[in-house]
């Protein structure tokens, strides 16, 4: 098990230090001027360069044909779900290094869709120094939920800068062992997925979230 051990740095990532209030400055892709059909092609090419139809057994065409357009710009993510392409496969793909036995991991929401556009992506800076406990309680106030672990491969996919910085993102939206929840981080230039104790907060740890879908 890994130790926390990025510190942030004060004179650096200033507009990450946010709280409550003023989150939203925080949602990705606030400030992206593209359109939908550029978010979508952007964010496809991203999936394609490291092989993920391939790793799935179908031609790029195919994958690209289950890829939809995106019901809005902001806040926007694209995720292959574990029915689609393994958490194994994904994260050897992303070049994460595993520390879980991935046959613990229970998604909180299972996708009815292969590859899907997940909505309100937040990076959990406002998060930072709240346990998981804490953050489960405040996400299904805002009807909110933590990302899965698929959702995570995804983020560090698609927002690199974001995995970078120094702290590490705790995965609410899929359990594992009781009394323990999984985390990614990024450690000495090594992409990690490792786990801690559930109960612990700490200011280098945040929880991601995106929207709760619609019954």
């Amino acid at each position: 098990m890994f130790k926390r051990l990025f510190s942030r740095r004060k004179d650096e990532d200033k507009d990450l230090e946010v709280g409550e209030s003023n989150e939203e400055k925080k949602q990705l892709g606030k400030e992206d001027p593209l359109g939908p059909e550029k978010v979508r092609q952007q964010q496809l090419k991203q999936l394609l360069d490291i092989g993920i139809p391939d790793a799935m057994g179908i031609s790029e065409k195919e994958f690209s044909n289950l890829v939809p357009l995106p019901e809005r710009k902001e806040g926007t993510l694209l995720v292959v779900s574990s029915k689609a392409l393994s958490l194994a496969k994904q994260l050897k793909l992303a070049n994460i290094d595993n520390h879980l036995d991935l046959s613990l991991i229970k998604d909180i929401i299972i996708s009815k869709q292969l590859v899907y556009w997940q909505y309100g992506v937040k990076d959990g800076t406002a998060m930072l120094d709240k346990s998981p406990k804490v953050c489960r309680e405040i996400f299904k106030q805002q009807h909110r939920r933590g990302l899965t672990i698929a959702e995570i491969i995804a983020l560090s996919i698609q927002y690199p800068d974001i995995v970078k910085k120094e702290y590490s993102v705790d995965v609410l939206g899929s359990t594992y062992k009781p009394g323990f929840t999984s985390y990614f981080t990024f450690d000495y230039l090594t992409k990690l997925l490792d786990c801690d104790l559930d109960r612990i907060s700490s200011p280098k740890h945040g929880s991601a979230s995106c929207e709760m879908e619609s019954e």
